[in-house]
């Protein structure tokens, strides 16, 4: 596992939210798939973890005036549904993975999250999500937040 990933998770934080320091020097992030022997990172020496500055990060809405889906946001939604489904339906397992992916944390089919999730939009109850189901969850979520729900745009949003 990525040493950022690692350090991250001991700090509770999101891994692309800090930057690893050895001597006052970043570590590049093309050095992210070496070894700590192929970095030469000695026994004992120490690393200073940065935050990340977020920098400014323009709001964008999630739904129009008629509580919508934006276009663009449907088609960032679809494709989450499509990397994290088979045969066009997703399983408590599929959206166990899919959480993690979002929170950077473990999650089980098991959680109460997920439990929760399908009790409530799984229409016909028959233990998976279809894509409908999917965008309902999300818009329920982005519905519930403000009435002008925004979210932050990502440069790595696609």
């Amino acid at each position: 596992m990525e040493l950022r990933i690692r350090v991250a998770n001991q700090l509770g934080v999101c891994w692309n939210k800090l930057e690893l320091e050895r001597q006052d020097a970043k570590l590049p992030h093309h050095l992210n798939g070496l070894t700590l022997a192929e970095i030469a990172i000695k026994d004992h020496e120490k690393l200073k973890t940065v935050k990340k500055s977020p920098g400014y990060v323009p709001r964008v809405d999630l739904v129009d005036g008629q509580g919508v889906l934006v276009e663009k946001v449907r088609r960032i939604f679809e494709k989450w549904f499509a990397q994290h489904s088979s045969n066009n339906l997703m399983s408590q397992q599929d959206c166990a993975v899919f959480l993690a992916s979002c929170t950077n944390e473990p999650c089980l089919s098991t959680d109460n999250r997920i439990v929760n999730l399908f009790a409530r939009f799984d229409e016909d109850q028959d233990g998976w999500l279809t894509l409908q189901d999917f965008l309902s969850t999300l818009l329920t979520q982005t519905s519930t937040r403000t009435p002008q729900t925004t979210a932050r745009r990502s440069s790595g949003a696609t």
